[in-house]
């Protein structure tokens, strides 16, 4: 049984050594590979200098989560490893994170996803970040489960999820090549959202491990303007929302899309406009 463990980096040089020294051995059955999306600190020759066994992609030029993650699980399914374990730059791992994701990947043949526990990093009160999700139809938002809550127990049981967390999530490699890669259409927001319920299309069932601890510092802010973000969320939810909702919350979709287009500021109408003409990627949105 092989795993390769893929972590999407940027900027992620001052969380790294905690996160990799936590890991398991680099050996013939257990890869670490990073994927580097144009850091702009020394994460690149930290990761080179301190782990030359952990195979690094280092991208030249910034690219969208899924467009990262696309490289890495490529690179993992084309190398042979049976499973893919996606985990953040910073995030520290119990010791038995792995063990317990892979005793339910084995127990659950019809499981594609298993995602872990996710704590806050730091907090001696065990406050939870995920322990499991469920999406919201009615405002079109993913909830973490127990977010913000102190773990009491409440959530001791293996449970299924309407989505999976990409902090610590094992991924079966046989998964990825049914059902394929991550859609790049969405670029900021969306994207993961949209890659779980493919898997649910595909009859694979995502799962939580309540055993699989993990903590996670979250470190990654959007640091985009406002009006970008706005941007975004409209043309993204549009795509995803049409894709996978219930009927009412594609009629609500279409109505507030109308409404926007009409009524909304400048970047609302280009999200819609955007997304009726497919013009999805960075679509109007042009980084300096």
């Amino acid at each position: 049984m092989t795993v390769t463990v893929l972590i999407i980096n940027w900027n992620g040089r001052d969380y790294l050594s905690e996160t990799l020294k936590k890991l398991p051995e680099v050996s013939e059955t257990f890869r670490v590979l990073i994927v580097d999306n144009a850091s702009e600190d020394d994460s690149v020759e930290f990761i080179r200098h301190e782990f030359p066994r952990v195979q690094l992609v280092a991208n030249s030029t910034f690219l969208s989560f899924a467009e990262n993650l696309n490289i890495g699980l490529s690179q993992a399914t084309n190398s042979g490893s049976e499973y893919i374990w996606l985990l953040g730059s910073d995030v520290v791992v119990d010791d038995n994170s792995l063990k317990y994701l892979l005793e339910l990947a084995d127990k659950y043949k019809d499981v594609g996803m298993i995602s872990s526990k996710v704590y806050v990093y730091g907090n001696k009160d065990r406050k939870i970040h995920y322990a499991g999700g469920i999406m919201d139809w009615y405002t079109l938002l993913p909830q973490n489960r127990g977010q913000e809550q102190v773990d009491v127990g409440q959530f001791e049981h293996d449970i299924e999820t309407d989505f999976a967390a990409p902090i610590s999530t094992l991924i079966k490699s046989r998964v990825v090549k049914e059902v394929g890669l991550v859609d790049q259409s969405y670029y900021e927001g969306f994207d993961w959202l949209d890659y779980c319920y493919k898997l649910r299309r595909f009859s694979w069932r995502l799962m939580f491990s309540c055993q699989s601890h993990v903590w996670y510092r979250q470190k990654y802010k959007n640091d985009l303007p406002i009006f970008i973000k706005d941007y975004f969320t409209i043309r993204n939810s549009l795509l995803f929302g049409l894709r996978y909702g219930p009927a009412l919350t594609k009629l609500s979709l279409i109505k507030n899309a109308f409404r926007q287009y009409f009524f909304g500021t400048p970047w609302q109408r280009r999200a819609v406009l955007d997304f009726f003409t497919g013009n999805f990627g960075r679509g109007s949105y042009q980084t300096e």
